[in-house]
């Protein structure tokens, strides 16, 4: 019997040993005597049959193993020429048909158990899940005398590179601070879609500085690329995606002054906008003040709320708007200030003088503004701003017998429209006129004399 196993059994597997002969059909002889039980096998190499399943392994290891036996490659190299190389996890090998039946790959990590990947003539695609040692084997059994060739594989795992969540922001926000991300490699590079910068590009969580454009995007894109200096695992990139929310934008209006007799005032020129749906009207009263904004609840068209208020002062009035998160509300003010109206009174409304006489005002006041008299008549006042006046009738006034004196405040400003006037319904009684006749002389014995 000849020693063995042997790899394999080529045709110059006896090679000048007198003992044994090989014949590449169906005949095994051994010191010259013919050993039955062989068949052909497709791939030019004799393959034990049945008959011959209890003859000695060793001898059918010398002589039967298939031409090309345990050479397999891996991606198009020998196998042994990768022996304790390195993969990176997640990567995928290939490993073309060797052999046919009775042939198989197996694979075994960090010394555990074997498990059949494929085989028997079939090509085999096998991926690394994990980091660690990877047995691979190649196992021919022509028939219950197994022979393998084995490589060990590293396989580790690739540069981590996690981004963290996707976020949202407000476009005023001016940075944005990273926090969620992990990473674990000799190379960190940062990068984003917009024209922001970072603050050191190779940190694990740098500070992000939006740009002059980034606010006005719907997006903005941070992107971590890691690397290992080895280069067995290829770069990792992953993402996280900066949702800009849009900042509430509220207007309140032009500030505006308004007389105390105004009524109401309509809002106009106030909005919302942005992120802003709705907003709430409020009011900071003065001393005393007694303003209203209807409506008072939250509205979606501020411009059509009406103020009202009779106090004269400084109302302040605030437009806050909701905000769609994590933006905050917006607010803005408007300032109504209320004027106090002119008032005015000219004392008794009815007065009668003599034609002779001068017309002196009694009684009158005023406030809130600048007192002007004038007369329906063309008589004349010693001063026309003052509050009770001496007013001279002129002939004319005489003539006419009644004349109207009119006392007006004119206000500035808002009230400036609404001056108060009160009048004086002035009656000119003439003067009465009397002749007792010329003198005369009479004898006393005139008798009776007619005042003619």
């Amino acid at each position: 019997m000849p020693p063995g196993p042997q790899a394999d059994a080529t045709l110059g597997g006896c090679g000048t040993s007198p003992n044994c002969s090989f014949s590449q059909v169906t005949t095994v002889t051994v010191n010259g005597v013919a050993v039955d039980g062989f068949d052909n096998q497709n791939n030019g190499g004799p393959m034990v049959n049945t008959t011959a399943i209890s003859a000695n392994c060793a001898f059918i290891d010398y002589f039967v193993f298939p031409t090309g036996g345990l050479d397999f490659t891996i991606d198009g190299i020998d196998a042994l020429d990768l022996d304790g190389e390195s993969f990176c996890t997640g990567e995928s090998i290939f490993i073309p048909s060797a052999s046919g039946t009775g042939q198989s790959f197996s694979v075994a990590v960090n010394g555990g158990p074997r498990q059949n990947i494929g085989g028997a003539g079939n090509p085999v695609t096998f991926t690394f899940p994990n980091a660690g040692s990877y047995e691979i084997c190649n196992i021919i059994d022509p028939g219950g005398c197994a022979e393998e060739r084995c490589i060990v594989l590293n396989v580790i795992d690739p540069p981590l590179g996690e981004a963290g969540s996707d976020d949202v922001i407000c476009e005023d926000q001016i940075a944005y601070v990273l926090s969620g991300a992990v990473v674990s490699a000799d190379n960190v590079t940062w990068t984003s879609s917009g024209d922001g910068f970072f603050d050191d590009p190779s940190a694990s969580n740098p500070t992000y500085t939006l740009g002059s454009t980034d606010a006005n995007a719907n997006f903005i894109q941070l992107s971590v690329t890691v690397s290992n200096d080895d280069g067995i695992c290829e770069p990792m990139t992953d993402s996280l995606v900066l949702t800009l929310s849009d900042v509430s934008q509220v207007a309140a209006g032009d500030d505006i002054a308004l007389c105390n007799d105004f009524g109401s005032y309509t809002l106009v020129g106030s909005s919302i906008g942005g992120g802003a749906t709705e907003g709430t009207w409020t009011i900071t009263q003065p001393a005393g003040g007694d303003g209203t904004v209807t409506p008072p609840a939250a509205t979606t068209t501020p411009d059509t709320a009406t103020f009202s208020a009779s106090v004269a002062g400084v109302y302040v009035l605030t437009l806050t708007s909701d905000a769609t998160a994590p933006c905050t509300p917006g607010t803005d003010t408007v300032t109504i200030t209320i004027e106090e109206a002119p008032t005015v009174d000219a004392g008794p409304a009815t007065a009668s003088i003599c034609s002779d006489e001068m017309y002196t005002v009694t009684g009158g006041t005023s406030s809130n503004g600048t007192i002007l008299w004038t007369s329906s008549g063309s008589g004349s006042f010693d001063d026309d701003t003052t509050e009770n006046p001496v007013y001279t009738p002129s002939d004319l006034d005489v003539s006419a017998g009644v004349i109207t004196l009119t006392k007006t405040v004119t206000a500035t400003g808002a009230c400036s429209s609404s001056p108060a006037v009160d009048t004086v319904s002035l009656t000119i009684n003439e003067e009465p006129t009397v002749a007792a006749g010329d003198d005369i002389a009479l004898c006393n014995d005139f008798g009776s004399y007619t005042l003619v």
